[in-house]
């Protein structure tokens, strides 16, 4: 049966002599058929009623909700609006609730004479049985007709009242219940990130859709004082104004690689739990290696293309954070080519583990230290493979510390590369057996061979290069190689050690870029 509520009686009534409090709400502790004093102060105990007082003597009392009531005997019994009306008769004799008495009369002394009488006369809707009754009270209270905004909708509410001439302190003072500032920080942080050139449109889109990128997440970082050092930018709580103060050339690059992790689905609201967490300290340690070696590059102005142009901006296919490959503070000798692929040409230094000395087991490489996980910056798994192994795979492959886990991370890699392969195959509709003539299983071998021949009639010359240089073993590096790939996964004899896992990844990674793009 529909309810049809524009049917019932509309009464006016005042709060203390015509209308009493449920005592069969199920909301109530106390027993059923409670007396009306134990029915108030058990709404203020257990019910937050106070908060509502608070609530109505700061923003007043709001009827786009009216109070349902049910013809009890000689008196109208509130059914939904329980807590509306305890508020409303503790405003007007403060010592209904004895032990809140003192907390009540505070908020109740701030209401005006006129607007405290006023509020003791409200509109209630008569619902003509207790079955339609029940019926809007489950409504309300079983299920959830109403969609809650998410943090990123609240922020753009808050965005569109300072974009339409709202002072921070008439916003203030127009919602003194709601949190302001946050929000309002919320919504000019929000708009910093978006005002990046970023240099994939995934990530620009991403931006707007809460689902990929949670507000709650860069929240943690840009309230963060030391992230804000390290990004170049100022987030004012007086003001409610984040700003850029450092160059926009480092808070463009930050704020892409912020991004990417976030889409990549390597930075959630659990690495990011608490500024002292084990797990966010080594976000931050990462982020300090990457800023000092962008940092570097643009102090050096170091060839492989790590310059800037005119915009402040790297000047490596128009990526801020690819000026040289890895973005986690280490460059690996190759430039991103045109097609967003990796060239094979001139270093940018070298890998950073050869700085200061060859083969340093310390952690530490002169004044830099080692970053101890994979840089999988802007390798985030399409729509179309987003149901498969590879999101997982990027995210574990993260999370393993190359120092206590070489050999672990190396055949991860490894798997994380072969079945990345498969599963491209698969969304363009290709069958790597038939087109490489494989019998038996389609081996990692198989797949570079199909790989390879893709890119090359793609255009993709400067990826297919480096494809057939993992292939075939032409690389300087044996551990680049996909025999080497294969060994350490198959050969009991061999194991992999930090420095391989490093230099192995610095091949596997643009390849993987190439195939994981939008």
């Amino acid at each position: 049966m529909l309810l049809n509520m524009r049917s019932w009686q509309e009464l006016e009534v005042d709060v203390l002599d015509d209308v009493i409090l449920d005592p069969r709400n199920v909301r109530l502790v106390q027993e059923r058929e409670t007396p009306q004093p134990l029915i108030i102060n058990d709404l203020f105990k257990n019910a937050k009623a106070l908060e509502l007082v608070q609530a109505i003597a700061q923003l007043g009392y709001l009827t786009h909700e009216v109070p349902v009531v049910l013809q009890g005997g000689d008196a109208l019994v509130v059914v939904e609006g329980n807590r509306r009306l305890a508020a409303l008769k503790a405003i007007q004799n403060p010592y209904l609730v004895p032990s809140y008495a003192s907390s009540i009369k505070k908020h109740a002394d701030a209401i005006s004479e006129d607007d405290r009488e006023s509020l003791r006369t409200i509109r209630v809707k008569v619902a003509p049985s207790q079955v339609e009754a029940d019926q809007l009270i489950a409504a309300l209270h079983t299920s959830n007709p109403r969609v809650p905004w998410g943090p990123d909708r609240q922020a753009a509410f808050f965005e569109a009242q300072v974009e339409a001439g709202r002072t921070l302190d008439e916003l203030l003072a127009l919602y003194p219940t709601v949190q302001v500032r946050k929000f309002v920080i919320r919504a000019s942080a929000l708009r910093l990130f978006k005002s990046v050139p970023y240099s994939s449109e995934s990530l620009r889109k991403a931006l707007n859709d809460d689902r990929k990128v949670k507000v709650s997440i860069l929240e943690r970082l840009y309230e963060y004082e030391k992230f804000q050092n390290l990004a170049g930018i100022r987030v004012s709580n007086r003001t409610a104004v984040a700003k850029i103060v450092g160059t926009e050339r480092r808070f463009f690059a930050v704020a892409e690689k912020v991004v990417g992790d976030i889409v990549g689905k390597r930075l959630n609201t659990r690495v990011l739990n608490r500024q002292d967490s084990a797990t966010y300290t080594e976000y931050m340690a990462e982020l300090e290696d990457f800023v000092r070696s962008l940092d570097q590059r643009s102090g050096t102005g170091s060839s492989g293309g790590s310059g800037t142009n005119g915009s402040g901006r790297s000047g490596t296919g128009g990526n801020p954070s690819a000026t040289g490959g890895s973005s986690g503070g280490r460059t690996n000798g190759s430039t991103t080519g045109g097609d967003g692929g990796s060239a094979d040409g001139g270093t940018t230094g070298g890998d950073s583990e050869s700085r200061g000395g060859s083969g340093s087991t310390s952690g530490t490489t002169g004044s830099r230290r080692i970053n101890k996980k994979l840089d999988t910056t802007g390798l985030a798994a399409p729509a179309a493979m987003a149901t498969s192994a590879i999101p997982n795979l990027l995210l574990e492959i993260n999370q393993l510390n190359i120092e206590t886990f070489p050999n672990a991370t190396f055949d991860l890699m490894r798997t994380l590369l072969e079945k990345t392969i498969k599963m491209y195959a698969d969304v363009l509709g290709v069958n790597i057996r038939s087109e490489v003539q494989v019998r038996g299983h389609v081996m990692l071998d198989n797949c570079l061979e199909w790989l390879e021949k893709k890119a090359r009639a793609d255009g993709a010359t400067a990826i297919a290069g480096v494809i057939k240089k993992v292939k075939n073993g032409q690389l300087t590096a044996y551990v680049a190689t996909s025999d080497h790939l294969n060994a350490i996964n198959h050969n009991p004899l061999v194991s992999a050690t930090p420095s391989e896992v490093r230099t192995a990844w610095n091949s596997a990674k643009p390849i993987l870029e190439w195939m994981l793009k939008p």
